[in-house]
């Protein structure tokens, strides 16, 4: 998105596409989530200095995400709001999962 125009372009990502419910952008680090299509989870892309293209590096799938709703990032861990939104009543409308991310140390 140019700021000073408001126009919004399709980033290219080499042929990868998916409409997602949440992104983050640290950095030219892009974290997205869907909840809708599949695979349900998240893609991280690496992304050119402007910003208008890319690479997925990563999927993440299955748990510990159920619809992933929004991501967020403190340190290395990735955290991601699981949507519960059809749930039986009493119970939060929303999980919470964090996982490592691609800059965590792996164990």
């Amino acid at each position: 998105m140019d700021t000073a125009t408001r126009m919004i372009e399709q980033l290219r990502l080499g042929g990868e596409s998916f409409g997602a419910d949440g992104m983050l952008l640290p950095g030219r680090t892009l974290y997205a989530v869907l909840n809708c299509g599949a695979p349900h989870g998240g893609y991280v892309a690496e992304l050119d200095e402007e910003l208008r293209t890319g690479a997925v590096t990563e999927r993440i799938t299955g748990e510990p995400f159920g619809l992933p709703a929004g991501p967020a990032r403190h340190g290395c861990r990735l955290y991601v709001v699981n949507s519960r939104l059809d749930g039986p009543p009493g119970l939060p409308p929303c999980t919470v999962s964090a996982i490592d991310g691609p800059t965590c140390p792996r164990r």
